[in-house]
């Protein structure tokens, strides 16, 4: 029988992994200009940074490399698209 604690952090994998994925599809999908225009870092920055991420929350979700993936997940849901799609109207 697994331990709750195996099930938690797959959870976590699993559940982590794909929302980074997630946000790393919806940059590759938002136009260049619209990075550089809401001053922001450029597109190829946030899709590496969001690709290394997804990574980090793969491996190890539990970890600091994995929270920093995290963090890089939450800051472009949180304040880099929002603004994107303000700009981009969608």
């Amino acid at each position: 029988m697994p331990d709750i604690v195996d099930l938690v952090v797959t959870a976590l994998r699993i559940g982590l992994t794909i929302a980074t994925l997630v946000a790393l599809v919806d940059a590759v999908r938002r136009p260049a200009q619209a990075f550089t225009y809401v001053g922001r870092l450029s597109k190829p920055m946030w899709i590496g940074i969001l690709a290394i991420a997804a990574a980090f929350v793969f491996i190890a979700p539990v970890s600091i490399l994995g929270l920093a993936g995290v963090v890089a997940m939450g800051v472009y849901f949180a304040d880099i698209r929002p603004k994107i799609k303000e700009v981009t109207g969608g």
